[in-house]
C-alpha cells in the first residue's frame, strides 16, 4: 500500500508534464495569414501584413487588375514557411 501511494504522485506528475507539453505545442502553432489586394494601396498593405506575420504560410490573393504607380513594398519575411501570391487571372 505504501508503494502505491508513492507511485501515484509520480504518475500524476508525468501525466501533468505530458499535458503541459501538448498544450504548449498547441498554443503556438505556425499559422498562416491571408490578405486580399485589389489596388496598389491594398497590395502594399497586404505585403506589409505578410512581412509582419512571422512564421507560417501566408497568402496574398489578387482580386482585381492592379496598376502600379511606384514600386511595391518589398517582401521581407524570413520566418515565413511560404509566401503565396494568387494572381487569380488578374495582372499587376
Amino acid at each position: 500500500m505504501t508503494n502505491h501511494l508513492k507511485l501515484a504522485p509520480q504518475r500524476d506528475l508525468v501525466t501533468l508534464a505530458l499535458l503541459v507539453t501538448v498544450l504548449i505545442a498547441l498554443a503556438n502553432p505556425a499559422l498562416g495569414a491571408d490578405f486580399n489586394a485589389s489596388d496598389e494601396t491594398t497590395l502594399n498593405a497586404a505585403i506589409t501584413g505578410v512581412n509582419s506575420a512571422g512564421a507560417g504560410t501566408h497568402t496574398i490573393n489578387i482580386t482585381a487588375d492592379i496598376n502600379l504607380s511606384d514600386s511595391t513594398t518589398a517582401l521581407d519575411n524570413t520566418a515565413a514557411t511560404e509566401i503565396i501570391i494568387n494572381g487569380n487571372g488578374f495582372t499587376v
